[in-house]
């Protein structure tokens, strides 16, 4: 992929995961990210910039596509109620919040749920050009986590590497943390 996309001149780009051997034997190794070109050329280039990736962003400027609250997004000032799944009982109490026939009225409730989250495997392809789960995420720079490929180029460019950055990402996992999400997510 390039990141340099220019009008009229490049041809749109789709991201596309496959394992060389998708039965039992098939290994992280044989699992790769293909690019493949389309036939499509770019006429508009449209992106998303790191700070559109949270909604606070957009909080309290109006906007037609938030039609549940006003125009507005509310941010919380404010916790009224924790539940936390203990039981079966609350289970049933945090899904009858989440799944409310209110929740997209003026009486539904705004809720943050903290939850581990992941797409399966045989969905990524659904979702890899633009993955679902925002995330502040922190790493190391060392070969084994960002490829030889990138350690490589960061080395020959006297980047820094062998240290932690944080990075606002899209993923297609909550790599086994809970993340807190809010109802805005649901819209």
């Amino acid at each position: 992929m390039h990141r340099v996309n220019r009008s009229g001149i490049d041809f749109i780009k789709r991201l596309y995961y496959k394992t060389e051997d998708s039965g039992i034997n098939a290994n992280k190794e044989a699992k790769k990210v293909t690019v493949i070109t389309t036939d499509h050329r770019i006429t508009h280039v449209v992106g998303v910039d790191f700070n559109s990736l949270y909604p606070s962003v957009m909080s309290s400027e109006p906007h037609k596509f938030i039609k549940y609250t006003g125009g507005k997004m509310y941010m919380c000032g404010s916790q009224t109620d924790k539940i936390e799944r203990v039981d079966e009982h609350s289970k049933q109490t945090i899904l009858r919040i989440i799944n409310s026939k209110k929740r997209f009225t003026q009486e539904g409730r705004l809720f943050i749920a903290e939850v581990k989250g992941h797409i399966q495997e045989d969905y990524i392809n659904d979702f890899i050009n633009f993955p679902p789960i925002l995330r502040n995420y922190e790493f190391t720079t060392d070969e084994r986590t960002i490829g030889s490929y990138m350690y490589s180029h960061m080395k020959d460019n006297k980047i820094k590497t062998d240290q932690k950055q944080r990075k606002l990402t899209n993923l297609t996992s909550t790599m086994g943390e809970y993340m807190a999400f809010s109802s805005y997510y649901l819209w």
